[in-house]
């Protein structure tokens, strides 16, 4: 997790399923892991989710939000 958030009193709104993502990346799960729980918990096939995954862990970067 990066330090902007620190810059930013912790506060940022994430959808449920966001939060969900965020949540995983705070515990150290690897993307797999991630996209596996979120795969099977809805019912969606894995690509899709990876992608979508992959897309808020770029935008939380982007705010510095997260470091690899």
């Amino acid at each position: 997790i990066g330090d902007s958030a620190l810059e930013h009193n912790g506060l940022f709104v994430l959808p449920p399923t966001g939060a969900e993502i965020w949540d995983a990346l705070v515990e150290g799960k690897s993307l797999e892991e991630i996209v596996a729980n979120i795969a099977e918990e809805y019912g969606i096939d894995t690509e899709t989710i990876r992608k979508d995954v992959l897309g808020l862990i770029e935008k939380l970067a982007q705010l510095g939000l997260v470091t690899e």
